[in-house]
């Protein structure tokens, strides 16, 4: 059986636009959000957190990992984030406040880890590492005001579904 996990992502236009010759920047590029239907033969998208069944165990990181993650986002992910992750130059979408916490927190941490390594960064998806894509979760925890731990946050899809993003 054949289970279809979904993403939004402003990817697939994008790379159709780049397919085709056309540039795209700024604004408009954020504008291209896109439903991205991933293929996922191997395993059913996990419950919810806090479901019946669903992982309970929160998902844990450390300060060396986050700082990794700064380095790693700084290099990759700025320009369209931003220094403060919700002020970038090119208009990519907030990952720090409300928004982003209704959308990834209390969910499994392999949502966000399989949405950013799926279609991150826009001009070269899932062309960082595996570690390099859990250091830059990290640092996204820790700045939506989760405290690091003892325990790296995984960098193994199968694993991080058994873990949950909690603040």
């Amino acid at each position: 059986m054949m289970v279809f996990r979904r993403f939004t992502a402003g990817i697939l236009v994008p790379a159709l636009a780049l397919a085709c010759g056309v540039v795209m920047s700024g604004t408009a590029l954020a504008q291209m959000v896109t439903p991205l239907v991933i293929a996922n033969p191997t395993k059913p998208a996990a419950p919810k957190a806090g479901g019946s069944g669903g992982p309970v165990v929160a998902a844990t990181f450390t300060q060396a990992q986050s700082n990794r993650g700064a380095d790693t986002y700084t290099q990759n992910c700025v320009a369209c984030h931003g220094p403060n992750l919700n002020d970038g130059e090119f208009g990519g979408p907030p990952l720090i406040g409300t928004e982003f916490d209704q959308k990834y927190f209390n969910q499994t941490a392999d949502t966000l880890y399989g949405f950013m390594s799926a279609a991150m960064p826009p001009d070269r998806p899932g062309q960082l590492t595996p570690q390099a894509y859990a250091d830059i979760e990290a640092y996204i925890m820790s700045r939506n005001g989760v405290q690091p731990g003892t325990t790296e946050l995984p960098s193994n899809l199968t694993t991080l579904a058994t873990l949950t993003l909690k603040q």
